[in-house]
């Protein structure tokens, strides 16, 4: 959208660009759910703000985690579908606790704090998943995201660039080699966040724990964006 902005172009085309260029890379990769999921979801918001109608960004959370269903019925059963749709939804869900908690400002503070109230939040959502899957719970998770975030946040548009580049080699291999020190220090992170004792702890959830689980993060996460927290505490607790 910025490049195109860029060029000179409106906003509704602007947005019509880019989502044909988003279109194209979920195509190019496969179609995975998550990325169907992100697809969806940009072409929702584009589209209303194109229309400029106001839209709820539940709405695009809900479109964007069922529609992909509508493919393959058996995606939900899929770990990254869930932690792909888990995991914009405490997006949403975190930035309304950051507004409470007074961390909307720009300095450091504040966004180190969102920060870190986003990791954390991400990790207690998440834990009934990757427990029922894993068999593990991460307890340096909310900590090893703030190195890892940038990380991600150059290794993305790098590692894009280098597909879009494959069918021309050389300057394919140029690009993919410039992200090899960011995967090697995304690799370090992920070790050294590992090395602690107490890093991960092994659970082995019987089903009825996962979903009871499952069911205190959702009631939680209601908590926090509900004007009213009284009646989803009472179901948490």
């Amino acid at each position: 959208v910025l490049l195109a902005r860029a060029a000179r172009l409106g906003l509704a085309r602007a947005s019509l660009a880019a989502g044909l260029g988003v279109a194209a890379y979920v195509a190019l990769i496969g179609f995975p759910a998550p990325a169907m999921r992100a697809g969806v979801m940009f072409a929702v918001t584009a589209a209303a703000q194109a229309r400029q109608r106001p839209t709820s960004p539940w709405a695009a959370i809900a479109l964007g985690a069922w529609l992909p269903v509508l493919v393959d019925p058996a995606v939900p059963l899929d770990l990254g579908w869930q932690l792909s749709v888990g995991g914009i939804a405490v997006l949403q869900c975190a930035g309304a606790a950051c507004g409470r908690l007074a961390l909307d400002g720009s300095g450091w503070r504040q966004k180190l704090g969102r920060e870190l109230v986003t990791g954390a939040l991400a990790s207690l959502a998440s834990a009934p998943l990757v427990a029922w899957h894993m068999g593990l719970v991460s307890l340096v998770a909310p900590l090893a995201n703030i190195a890892a975030a940038p990380l991600f946040t150059l290794l993305q548009p790098t590692l894009f660039l280098a597909l879009l580049l494959d069918p021309v080699a050389p300057a394919a291999r140029m690009v993919a080699a410039a992200a090899v020190p960011l995967l090697r220090a995304l690799d370090g992170v992920a070790a050294l966040a590992a090395r602690p004792p107490c890093a991960a702890i092994e659970v082995a959830p019987s089903f009825a724990a996962a979903v009871l689980a499952g069911a205190l993060v959702v009631a939680g996460l209601a908590a926090l964006v509900r004007r009213h927290a009284g009646p989803p505490l009472v179901v948490a607790g």
